[in-house]
């Protein structure tokens, strides 16, 4: 993956409102040219930064392990946190 899309799928999942809770961590699905890239926070004890997972389109779906840099992942949790928040 080019490091132009990847930048673009994480900037929008720092962006995205809809989060999930999973026993692995958060998830956010995020639309970008014809695909749907998953994007996960993991969780634990030690710090991990988010990854692209996987993507889905039309031929089906492909593996991925893109990794967000630190700057990336704190702006990504910050968002995911304040989406999760009760009100």
């Amino acid at each position: 993956m080019d490091a132009t899309t990847r930048n673009a799928i994480f900037e929008a999942a720092a962006k995205s409102t809809y989060w999930k809770r999973l026993n692995i961590g958060l998830r956010t699905e995020v639309s970008q040219d014809g695909y749907t890239y998953t994007v996960d926070v993991p969780s634990g004890d030690n710090p991990a930064q988010a990854l692209i997972t996987y993507r889905a389109g039309y031929g089906g779906t492909e593996f991925l392990r893109e990794i967000a840099t630190w700057g990336q992942t704190m702006l990504i949790v910050d968002t995911a946190m304040g989406a999760l928040r009760v009100h």
